[in-house]
């Protein structure tokens, strides 16, 4: 294995705080509106007939008309962002990180700035804010997974690949520390226009002084250095330069040399898409249901406990991300097989203790395996991705190919939700059961990958 350097490590931290603030933040939205309730945002809508029906909440009333809005402004924010990287991926490819990062963070930069002067009775950009904050925060996450290509030949591939996600999924925080910071006696604008001064520092820290080469992909004569390394010099160097450089083949053709159009043609894309598509729906499942999940599973509970379990849930789910990098460690000692395998498992635990709905300890177990389940299947995806296709055509396989089925994955929770509330009655049981039986067929997965050579975090 090559060895890291102090300037990878700082910039891997740098990455970390890099997307903590600045890419899924829209994802943390619920936590916001607090803030926005606070400053009367769209109050207006709960006067005369739009607002006449209330929901009763704990200890307060909000109008169906705030709601909406809000929703929407939720819904704009989090669609934008599988939607847009399919675009950042195929941009990524074609354009290079450089190019990426600037263009996506003055996106976001845009959205700061909406945000900041957005009033819902004078200048409501709200909704458009938000699609640029999602879509400018996707691009920036994408672009650095460039950077993980370096740690390749090292003994963190798996890490730095799991840093990342773990940043992106945790970046919830940023709109939480938002609220707490209102709360204090900030005010929105100026929490925004302070994103958006950290934003225009990341854009002007996207040069080769920072960044050095690490901006760029490997260039092959570094991969013939490490594999020299590895090999010391000898007659060996042709086997282990072949192993690092090529990886896989499929009928003979190293997957790294070929077109994304070819790529997607073989068992090793089509597998890991059969995947995607059965472990993101499932996990977007959770996500969107909990609440209702809570309150009906199991023998019931009231809409107030129903919604301290989701307060629980959400907690947990925040605390799981922090042990994401632990698991990269994991990827990197044992293989992508048994990372897989594990997250399989999380999943299915998660579905089986929320459909037992027993009590908090056994919750607690679920969501806390949910919130694992979730960050870590991103982490195996995108050390998959690049270990086994290569950083040529990382953009497109993993914005546009993965990208996909996130958005077929969202699509069918509408029908999912409309099968157990209306035709179901408000029992999860069968849904619930089919969702641990598409996670039982996925175990299939990592055995296939691990029969096929997948053995580890780097294709080789």
């Amino acid at each position: 294995m090559n060895r890291t350097n102090g300037r990878q490590w700082f910039l891997l931290c740098l990455s970390v705080v890099e997307c903590l603030l600045c890419t899924g933040v829209t994802f943390g939205l619920s936590a916001l509106t607090i803030a926005l309730k606070r400053d009367g945002q769209f109050a207006e809508t709960c006067g005369g007939a739009e607002g006449a029906t209330m929901l009763e909440g704990e200890g307060e009333e909000e109008c169906v008309g705030q709601k909406l809005k809000f929703n929407a402004m939720f819904t704009a924010g989090t669609v934008s962002v599988p939607l847009s990287m399919m675009f950042w991926g195929r941009l990524i490819d074609l354009k290079g990180v450089k190019w990426v990062r600037l263009v996506s963070l003055s996106l976001f930069t845009v959205g700061c700035v909406l945000f900041a002067e957005s009033d819902s009775k004078t200048f409501d950009a709200y909704v458009v804010s938000c699609v640029f904050l999602g879509s400018g925060g996707a691009g920036f996450f994408i672009s650095h997974f460039q950077f993980c290509e370096h740690w390749r030949h090292t003994m963190y591939f798996g890490m730095s690949h799991s840093a990342t996600n773990m940043a992106f999924d945790s970046s919830t925080v940023t709109f939480y520390a938002f609220e707490a910071m209102h709360k204090a006696g900030c005010s929105v604008r100026a929490l925004f226009y302070g994103l958006a001064g950290l934003s225009a520092v990341f854009m002007m820290s996207t040069n080769s002084y920072v960044w050095g080469k690490y901006l760029d992909s490997p260039e092959k004569e570094e991969y013939v250095e490490e594999a020299e390394m590895e090999s010391g010099g000898d007659g060996e160097l042709a086997k282990v330069q072949s192993s690092r450089a090529k990886g896989l083949e499929h009928l003979g053709v190293p997957l790294t040399q070929m077109k994304f159009t070819e790529q997607v043609r073989t068992p090793y894309f089509i597998s890991v898409a059969a995947w995607s598509l059965g472990s993101i729906y499932r996990s977007m499942f959770i996500l969107g249901s909990i609440f209702e999940q809570m309150l009906y599973n199991g023998d019931g509970r009231s809409t107030k406990d129903a919604n301290a379990y989701v307060r629980v849930f959400n907690a947990l789910i925040l605390v799981s991300t922090f042990l994401t990098p632990f698991f990269g460690f994991f990827v990197d000692r044992f293989g992508l097989a048994p990372a897989f395998t594990l997250v399989n498992v999380l999943g299915v635990l998660s579905f089986v203790g929320v459909l037992w709905n027993h009590d908090i300890v056994s919750l607690s177990i679920a969501f806390l395996a949910f919130g694992c389940f979730r960050a870590w299947n991103y982490s195996c995806l995108t050390i998959y991705v690049q270990g086994v296709f290569g950083n040529a055509t990382f953009g497109q396989l993993y914005g546009i190919g993965i990208g996909v089925f996130a958005v077929i994955s969202g699509a069918m929770q509408y029908p999912s939700m409309h099968l157990v509330l209306k035709e179901g009655d408000g029992s999860f049981l069968v849904v619930d059961l089919l969702m641990i039986c598409i996670g039982i067929l996925l175990f299939a997965f990592p055995v296939w990958i691990r029969k096929n050579g997948v053995v580890g975090a780097h294709g080789s």
